[in-house]
């Protein structure tokens, strides 16, 4: 069994959103902090590709939808930090 806490790290999945060497398709560093951009399909690509897991052989479901707000609330906080700087 995958540990959880390793694969919903949000600063490891910022880390794998803004390499330009991730394998995907839409999460790049150029929307990166961009909330109207990040997608649950974003954490699936993440987990298959950073972690190279099945989403089907796991129930990650609930677990992918929680991370998906930790995210955004990530992303919040660093966007309010930089518009104060």
């Amino acid at each position: 069994m995958p540990k959880k806490y390793v694969i919903f790290n949000v600063e490891t999945f910022n880390t794998w959103f803004n390499d330009p060497h991730n394998e995907a398709v839409y999460a790049h560093a150029g929307i990166f902090l961009r909330l109207d951009k990040l997608s649950i399909s974003h954490i699936q690509d993440y987990i298959v590709k950073c972690h190279g897991l099945v989403l089907d052989e796991w129930d990650f479901e609930d677990s992918i939808q929680d991370f998906y707000f930790k995210i955004r609330e990530n992303w919040i906080a660093k966007i309010n930090n930089s518009e104060n700087i």
